[in-house]
């Protein structure tokens, strides 16, 4: 590709405003700013959402959908294949590991099954069993025993078995075993009867061929009947078996072995052969420390176990003193004895009980018995020992997986294998720094940092050059010596020819760019401007300098851990001081996590539980009564719920919702906190239950219009604010208006103090930027602790708070810090930003490197000190002296394929129906051009449009002599349909005169809902204005039209197209997305233009009767359709008539033109529950699906050649006319002409 800029003009996603940026291609672009400022914005959802639609494109997959629908930006250009890694991490669980995540297991296990040896534990090689060792294999295991013989014909395959049934009858067998996986029976059949089997299942033949003593005889048997033994032998010895297909037998020592196959070699397999039957493929076993459980003194009756107990069980588990006797009567063991004066086995026996009880519980009183060992059968490489006889190269899988990255990548350097792309993975994981992790490691140890490098690692893997690489804080878990080592793999990126863009606020990052973009001002409505677009070398750095003042700390007054082994982590002491915040540094994989996670918080944890200590990791501790409390916090991120909110994860929305329960008018209304809430149904809105939006991105909801409530729980005000209006305040605004509720303005106070004060209420968690979201979730932590924090000796534990934080971000951390450390409390940071590790009070280096060069306390002290050690790779990245030494023997191969483009999006093949100026991509640019210069066809002069509310209402309340305010109960109801049911307007009704409406309007007559009920609802709903008190409340109950009823006319408001003469109801907020067929399309056709249909004259006989008139249908079409006749057609029809919706019991050339087409395509609005009905089944349900879905569903029923000639594919759409648009759009005017037109 040429050198050109990837231009980006007019891009508005979320808080961008209409920003235009220039990002030169063949470069490493960092884009800055502060969290929220809208980084992830530009780069995930318009550069990175538009370039996966076009690679759709490119790829000839898309249809007119993916032209139709694209980011909010007028022009994007020169923009290339494009590989995103994002900040959430990888999936982590104990089956998973490094070799699996990143597809090396896989390949690895291949390498075994194409180049593998079965080596046997004695030194031979195993081969598959000939009749010779077949004969001496049961010679030797079983001398004078009796052998049952079967030749397996077939096992367990999915076929009809014609071929080995025809060869059994040609070898002249009378009688076989028939096995098959429907029910696994054994069945005997005669063969000269024998039918094909049932595909379906997998199935298994087999002939008995006797029982034998003599090996002659044996020998005899299995050569004679070699011939139909397709799946080799097998063989039952006292109800033992051998199927020689899987068993392979050591000609040497007779020990049996597994064919080599890829299940063998996998501990994540269906298949259980190659799975170590001790842990089942976890390695690992849960184990209970027997000498700090028992009591060695105490009789098994007398409260034995070092548990506290309630007189009649040990707490908190279902050990009972009576279970427990009555288990030892029935297994006739003495409790009158010590446990160590009992036998072996019923040592075994009581252990097995105290496992059963004790291993399930989950209390801190318990787990404190229990430990984690290797298992002690497959020393933990989760494989049996037929899995790892397998060799290649002279190893098994297990012990090449235990082989770091690096030592796997050295091992295969001269290796001839299948897969080059082995090499290729390793080469990439070596690049991005994680080199040093075991590739048996599991994910759920590796920390957040190594599972984002192991994520670029697995991107990595590509053919093509010329692409555009997007990261996402790469620097998250990274020292500063990894970072120069990953900065020198994205350099590498670049010479390739590869494009780099990376969202980050790490120093290293922005010096190594060579263009930055840095967004702000601030966060969230601050932020989405370009501040700075342009060459790195031309940016002044404006960002302020820290100082904190840093607090002497008492080594007296610390914690010591003697001894400390865990991981890597070598009988290595550790001193950490109280009252100050403690750094602990040092390189990815150094111990920081082992220290602090593994090994200091369940030690803390248990002591404040019991007062006990847990030494599984440590040989003492000292001085942990110096502490009260203890919070942890990790890198986890907060979750992806939609319905999560701001104001939901921190847990003030119950207080802001009580609040609003407690207002005169909720009383009023017997509203409770419940209804106050989107996500229950008492409150939410019954369109779109609660979520606000329908159909994808950009629909506002019609109903709610967005607010995601109810009308009548928008009527409850406080402070002049509805609950809606309350989640659209920003948390500095809610400051103010919550300022006398102490508990509020604490929560608010914090996360103001962060910096979060630019986002609202409601915003969804999802949402949020990374440095958002993590600061939010300290939010919640300190705002939740306020009580342990104010009372001291509260020890706090932060995972890399400065996750996703700029300069400014992070100076806000530090008030938080000296806030919290001036009630004499304790934070322990793990940390690799340089500035949080120059302003700590103390430090802790862990190193010198990673991995197994890592593990050592190198220094513990003062920042100052810390500067004057010599070899602690920290000191040098505080001095900058970090350098990478040559790594050429991991460079990445230059010698890659072609670049890789997209196609012009204006050269694509054409698709049905789909306009050219979607294929041409010019719709955008009209969608944009139509909703800034649109007019609507209103009914008449009394009718009024404005495009918002604030427009409305401050224009209705200049109109003088105003009776009454009303609104149509059923906007929303005719935007999905025209007709409403009589039942739905009952019950809708019904409900708002519960809630004090009674007074209906209709054409100059006022009803009472309570009185005239039965009469209303035979009148047209079209006419029904409900009166209500003020304007609002009109507003709201309308769904955005309302009417003024004054003493000569009536006026009609609306801030969306309303349309009494054309029955129409149009979209809630008009936007570009109004006028694209996909984000507002016919509700028939769903944007396409077309219905699936049948041909007419081949099904209807006679159009002057009704369908339920004999002689309708042609004769063949009526047999086939009885059953759907009566269980369904018929009752729909009759529902349909009641509800004064259709009456498709008049003759078929009776029917108007649109009941025509519902009755031909489906009425597809409304569906009803049958009395008694289960709401959540389907069946319970009676809906008109229409006459062509009745005909195509019972297909299978007709004549193929009928069937052919009544399914003639797609008709023209009759409800668009083909335009795929909503119907609203024939009322809307650019100019003199249709949008639909244009």
């Amino acid at each position: 590709m040429p050198h050109k800029n990837l231009i980006i003009q007019g891009a508005e996603e979320n808080n961008l405003k209409q920003i235009d940026v220039e990002i030169p291609l063949q470069q490493i672009t960092t884009i800055i700013g502060v969290s929220g400022s809208g980084k992830s914005s530009l780069i995930y959802k318009v550069i990175a959402e538009e370039a996966k639609r076009r690679e759709k494109i490119d790829s000839g997959l898309a249809g007119c959908r993916d032209y139709a629908i694209r980011p909010k930006f007028d022009k994007i250009e020169n923009l290339p294949y494009c590989v995103v890694v994002k900040q959430r991490g990888l999936q982590q669980s104990h089956s998973s590991t490094l070799a699996t995540i990143t597809g090396l297991h896989e390949l690895l296990r291949d390498e075994f099954v194409k180049e593998g040896q079965i080596i046997c534990q004695c030194g031979a090689e195993v081969f598959p069993p000939t009749l010779t060792d077949i004969v001496s294999f049961l010679e030797k295991a079983y001398v004078n025993k009796t052998i049952e013989l079967f030749a397996v014909v077939v096992h367990e395959k999915y076929t009809d078995c014609e071929k080995e049934i025809t060869l059994l009858k040609h070898n002249h067998i009378e009688e076989t075993i028939i096995i098959t996986s429907y029910d696994e029976k054994e069945r005997i059949k005669k063969v000269k009867t024998l039918k094909l089997l049932n595909n379906q299942h997998a199935n298994t033949i087999k002939v008995y061929l006797g029982s034998f003593k003599n090996s002659s005889q044996l020998r005899n048997a299995l050569e004679t009947y070699q011939v139909i033994a397709l799946d080799n032998f097998q063989v039952t010895i006292n109800h033992h078996s051998y199927h020689f297909k899987y068993d392979y037998i050591c000609s040497a020592c007779n020990r049996l072995y597994h064919p080599i196959t890829s299940s063998l070699l996998s501990f994540n397999a269906n298949t259980s052969s190659g799975i170590c039957d001790e842990c089942h493929g976890c390695g690992k076993l849960q184990t209970l420390d027997y000498e700090q459980l028992i009591i060695p003194t105490k009789q098994l009756n007398e409260h034995f176990l070092n548990l506290e107990h309630n007189g009649n069980c040990y707490k908190y588990t279902y050990f009972c003193d009576d279970s427990f006797e009555k288990f030892c009567k029935e297994n006739k063991i003495d409790n009158n004895k010590t446990f160590s004066a009992l036998t072996d086995e019923h040592q075994k026996k009581v252990m097995h009980y105290i496992e059963e009880e004790l291993l399930k519980r989950d209390n801190i009183k318990i787990s404190k018995f229990i430990k984690t060992i290797t298992c002690p059968i497959c020393g933990g490489s989760r494989l049996n020992y037929k899995a790892n006889a397998v060799k290649l190269y002279g190893y098994s899988i297990s012990e090449l997986l235990n082989k770091t990255v690096d030592e796997m990548l050295g091992f295969f350097k001269n290796k001839t294998l299948h897969h080059f792309k082995i090499r290729t993975i390793l080469n990439s994981l070596t690049r991005a720094t994680v080199g040093y992790l075991n590739l048996d490691r599991s994910t759920t140890t590796l920390s957040g940092g190594e599972l984002q490098r192991i994520k670029v690692a697995i991107q990595l893997n590509t053919n093509y050059k010329d692409l555009l690489y997007i990261l996402d804080e790469p620097s998250i878990g990274l020292h500063a010596y990894d970072n120069v080592k990953f900065i020198e793999l994205i350099k590498s990126l670049k010479k390739q020819g590869n494009t780099v863009i990376i969202s980050e606020h790490n120093q290293h990052y922005i010096k190594n760019a060579d263009y930055l973009i840095e967004l702000g001002i601030g966060g969230g409505i601050n932020g989405g401007n370009v501040i700075f677009n342009g060459a790195a070398v031309n940016y002044q750095s404006a960002h302020l300098k820290i100082k904190r003042t840093t607090r002497p700390v008492n080594l007296k007054n610390a914690i010591h851990l003697e001894d400390v082994c865990c991981n890597n982590i070598k009988n290595q002491n550790f001193v950490i001081p109280l009252n100050g915040l403690v750094v602990i540094s040092g390189v990815s994989g150094s111990g920081k996590s082992s220290l602090i996670h593994h090994v200091l918080s369940p030690i803390i944890k248990q002591y404040l539980a019991d007062k006990t200590i847990n030494t599984t990791y440590v040989k003492s501790v000292k001085h942990l009564d110096k502490i009260q409390s203890l919070v942890e916090l990790d890198q986890s991120q907060i979750g992806i719920n939609s319905r999560s909110i701001i104001a939901t994860y921190i847990g003030f929305f119950d207080k802001i919702r009580n609040i609003f329960s407690n207002t005169e008018i909720a009383t009023v209304l017997n509203l409770s906190t419940s209804a106050f809430s989107f996500n229950v149904e008492d409150g939410q809105c019954e369109y779109c239950s609660g979520l606000g939006e329908v159909e994808g991105k950009g629909n506002v909801c019609p109903s709610c219009l967005g607010s995601r409530y109810r009308p009548q729980i928008l009527e409850v005000i406080y402070q002049n604010l509805s609950i809606a209006d309350v989640l659209n305040l920003t948390i500095d605004e809610a400051k103010l208006v919550f300022k006398d509720e102490e508990d509020l303005s604490l929560c608010f106070n914090v996360l103001i103090d962060l910096g979060l004060g630019h986002l609202t209420l409601g915003r969804t968690t999802p949402t949020l930027s990374g440095g958002e979201g993590q600061r939010l979730k300290l939010a919640k932590s300190l705002i939740e602790s306020k009580n342990k924090i104010e009372k001291g000796n509260f020890f706090y534990i932060l995972d890399e708070p400065t996750t996703g934080l700029n300069y400014e971000d992070i100076s806000k951390l530090f008030s938080i810090f000296d806030k919290i450390l001036k009630y004499n409390n304790t934070i322990i940071v793990i940390e690799h930003n340089l500035t949080v590790i120059r302003q700590g009070d103390y430090v802790i280096d862990m190193g010198l490197g990673a991995g197994k060069l890592g593990g050592n306390n190198i220094f513990s002290g003062s920042y100052a000190e810390l500067l004057k050690h010599s070899t602690s790779i920290t000191a040098k990245a505080l001095q900058e002296q970090v350098y990478i030494h040559d790594e050429s023997p991991h460079e990445l191969d230059l010698e890659l394929p072609p670049s890789k483009h997209y196609s012009p999006v204006k050269n694509q093949k054409e698709i049905n129906n789909c306009q050219k100026d979607y294929l041409s991509g010019e719709r955008f640019g009209l969608e944009k051009y139509f909703s800034k210069h649109y007019s609507l066809t209103l009914d008449n002069d009394n009718f009024n449009f404005f495009k918002s509310k604030e427009e409305l209402l401050p224009f209705a309340k200049t109109l003088n002599g105003i009776k009454f305010f009303a609104f149509n109960p059923f906007t929303i109801d005719f935007f999905v349909y025209k007709k409403i049911a009589r039942s739905d307007m009952k019950e809708k009704l019904s409900k708002l005169s519960q809630i004090g409406f009674d007074k209906l309007y209709i054409s100059g007559e006022i009803y009472s809902l309570k009185k005239n009920m039965n009469k209303i609802v035979t009148l047209d709903p079209w006419k029904f204005k409900l009166i209500t008190d003020n304007i609002e409340k009109a507003y709201h109950y309308g769904n955005g039209w309302l009417s003024l009823i004054l003493s000569t006319e009536v006026l009609e408001l609306s801030a969306r197209l309303v349309s009494v003469k054309h029955k129409i109801i149009g979209s809630p907020r008009i936007t570009s997305s109004t006028f694209n067929r996909y984000l507002n399309p016919c509700r028939e056709c769903y944007g396409e233009g077309f219905l699936p249909g049948v041909d007419e004259s081949k099904i209807i006989e006679n159009v002057t009767l009704s369908i339920l008139e004999d002689g309708f249908f042609k004769k063949e079409v009526a047999d086939k359709l009885k059953t759907v006749m009566r269980l369904e057609i018929k009752p729909a029809i009759k529902k349909l008539r009641e509800e004064d919706l259709f009456d498709f019991s008049k003759e078929f050339n009776q029917l108007i033109e649109e009941e025509k087409y519902m009755f031909l395509y489906g009425f597809i609005h409304k569906r009803f529950l049958k009395p008694k009905g289960n709401k959540n089944h389907k069946s319970d349900y009676i809906a008109w699906k229409g006459l062509y879905f009745y005909i195509r569903d019972n297909m299978s029923k007709f004549e193929k050649s009928l069937g052919k000639e009544i399914n003639t594919s797609e008709h023209v759409c009759p409800f668009c006319h083909g335009t795929g648009f909503n119907k609203e759009l024939e009322l809307y005017l650019v100019g003199n002409t249709s949008p639909l037109f244009t």
